[in-house]
């Protein structure tokens, strides 16, 4: 699997005073396991959670809100939801 770039994200959270709440968003396809998978990773962790479902219901949008205590904690959640198959980070 191939090593994505965070230089962008590291940029733009440059500066950030953490802990801090950020807003994660994924997309994965409307199977359960998919979406208990991505949950399963935040250990229950989460502030606010909210799903939407595409309109033929194939997808399902996840918004998770957590805080975090840094930019590198953010890049490696990024990183290990890159390991699930078929995840999109947004």
């Amino acid at each position: 699997m191939a090593k994505h770039d965070y230089s962008g994200l590291m940029e733009k959270l440059e500066g950030q005073k953490w802990p801090s709440d950020y807003v994660f968003k994924f997309i994965v396809k409307g199977e359960k396991d998919k979406i208990d998978e991505v949950l399963s990773f935040f250990n229950k962790e989460i502030d606010t959670i909210s799903y939407k479902s595409s309109e033929n219901g194939t997808y399902t949008s996840i918004t998770i809100v957590r805080k975090a205590s840094s930019t590198n904690e953010i890049i490696s959640v990024y990183e290990s939801m890159s390991e699930i198959e078929g995840i999109i980070a947004l």
